[in-house]
C-alpha cells in the first residue's frame, strides 16, 4: 500500500489517468480503505460550470432589462412630478402637480409641492398687484404736481429767482418719479403677461442710426466719442415705441456709465434669421458676481451706486422685458478689458413667424459680431 494511503482520512489518489477519492479508517487492528472514481463527478461539475458561463450573460441581460423596466415603472410618478414642475414659471404659476393615488409617499410629496406653489403664486400675485396699484395711484398726483410746477414756471416768464430754481429742481424730481412709476407699471404688466405689442414693420436700421446720431450730441459735452456701424435696410416687426424705449435705455447707459474721454460703439448687423444690435462702451467692466443680477429690478452695481450717474435700476429690467416680448434675447459680455457690451438679438419676419428662438446657436455664430474696434 502506498505510504499516502496509510494515513487516515480523506485524500485524492491518482492512478494512471484516473483519480480516486479515498477514505482510510483504522480500528481494532483492522484498516478499511474505500475508493471512488471521481471522473463522473468532475464531468458533472464541468457541465455545471459550462451551463453557468453560458447562462450568466443571458441572466445578466434579463436582470438588467427587468430592473430597468421595474425602476422605470416605479419612477414614472416622479418623472411626471418633475415634468409638471418644469412647466411652472413666473408667467405660469397656476400649474400644479397631479397627485398619484397608488403611492402615499409620492402623494404626500405632490401635495406639499402644490401647497408650496400655491403660496408662491399668492405672494407673487400680491406683489404684482401692489406694484401695479401703487404705480396707478402715484401717476395721478405726480401728473398734477408736474402740471402745477410747469404752470408756475410759465408764469414766472423766465425771471431768475430762487423760487424758480426750486421749481426747476422739483420739476426734475417729479419727472424722475414719473419715469420710475411708468417703468414699474410696465414691468408689472410684463410679469403678468399683459403687454400689448403693436406689430408693425419697423425700419430698425433707420431708428438705430437716428439714436446713434442723437447719442453723439448727448455725449459731446462729456467729451465722449460715439461711432456707429449700421447695416442699411434692416427691418423688424414689433412695437416701435417699445423698441425705441429699449434702444434709448441701452444708449443712455453707454453714455452715462462711460469713462472720462471714453468711447461708445453702436453696431447693427444681420446674422441668419437674426438682427443683432450691439452697444458697447468703455469703462469699468461689470463684475462676474453682478452680471447675473443686472437685469433684476432695482439692482445697481456698487460702481453705479458710487458713481456720478443717477439711475433707478429699472432700465435693464425694462429692456429685458421688451426684448422678450419680441421673442428675442439680450445679453451682457465684456469683449475685452475695459469694455462693456450689451447685445440684442431680434428675429426677422412677421409676427406670425415668431417662434421660440434657438438663441444659443445664434450667440455662438455671432459672438464676434459688433466687436469694439473691429
Amino acid at each position: 500500500m502506498p505510504e499516502r494511503i496509510s494515513k487516515e482520512g480523506f485524500l485524492d489518489y491518482s492512478l494512471g489517468r484516473k483519480t480516486f477519492r479515498v477514505l482510510v479508517k483504522s480500528r481494532g487492528g483492522y484498516r478499511l480503505v474505500l475508493a471512488r472514481d471521481t471522473r463522473k463527478l468532475r464531468e458533472i461539475l464541468w457541465r455545471a460550470q459550462e451551463a453557468f458561463l453560458l447562462a450568466f450573460p443571458l441572466a445578466l441581460a434579463v436582470a438588467s432589462v427587468g430592473g430597468w423596466l421595474v425602476s422605470g415603472y416605479a419612477l414614472r410618478p416622479v418623472r411626471a412630478i418633475a415634468a409638471a414642475a418644469e412647466k411652472i414659471s413666473p408667467h405660469a404659476l397656476h400649474g400644479r402637480v397631479e397627485v398619484p393615488s397608488d403611492d402615499p409617499d409620492l402623494a404626500r410629496l405632490a401635495q406639499i409641492l402644490n401647497e408650496m406653489w400655491e403660496r408662491i403664486e399668492k405672494a407673487f400675485v400680491q406683489e404684482q398687484r401692489l406694484t401695479a396699484d401703487a404705480s396707478h395711484e402715484l401717476r395721478t398726483p405726480l401728473t398734477i404736481l408736474r402740471n402745477q410746477l410747469e404752470a408756475a414756471l410759465a408764469e414766472a416768464g423766465g425771471r431768475q429767482s430762487s423760487e424758480e430754481e426750486v421749481f426747476l429742481c422739483l420739476l426734475e424730481q417729479v419727472k424722475r418719479l414719473s419715469t420710475i412709476t411708468d417703468n414699474l407699471l410696465f414691468l408689472s404688466q410684463a410679469e403678468c403677461g399683459q403687454i400689448r405689442i403693436r406689430r408693425e414693420r419697423i425700419a430698425w436700421s433707420v431708428m438705430v442710426a437716428e439714436v446713434a446720431e442723437d447719442a453723439r450730441l448727448l455725449a459731446g459735452p462729456a467729451g465722449l466719442s460715439v461711432a456707429a456701424s449700421v447695416a442699411p435696410g434692416l427691418c423688424v416687426y414689433g412695437d416701435g415705441d417699445l423698441l425705441m424705449r429699449m434702444l434709448w435705455n441701452l444708449t443712455d447707459n453707454a453714455v452715462k456709465y462711460n469713462a472720462d474721454g471714453g468711447f461708445a460703439w453702436i453696431t447693427l448687423s444681420e446674422d441668419g434669421p437674426w438682427i443683432v444690435l450691439s452697444i458697447a462702451n468703455t469703462g469699468p467692466t461689470i463684475e462676474a458676481g453682478d452680471q447675473a443680477e443686472i437685469f433684476r429690478r432695482f439692482y445697481r452695481t456698487q460702481a453705479a451706486r458710487e458713481g456720478r450717474a443717477r439711475g433707478s435700476g429699472l432700465g435693464l429690467s425694462l429692456c429685458r422685458e421688451i426684448v422678450a416680448a419680441h421673442q428675442g434675447e439680450i445679453r451682457y459680455d465684456s469683449p475685452s478689458e475695459g469694455w462693456n457690451r450689451f447685445t440684442v438679438w431680434l428675429p426677422k419676419g412677421g409676427s406670425e413667424e415668431f417662434a421660440s428662438p434657438s438663441i444659443r446657436q445664434a450667440v455662438a455664430c455671432s459672438s464676434a459680431a459688433a466687436r469694439p474696434g473691429a
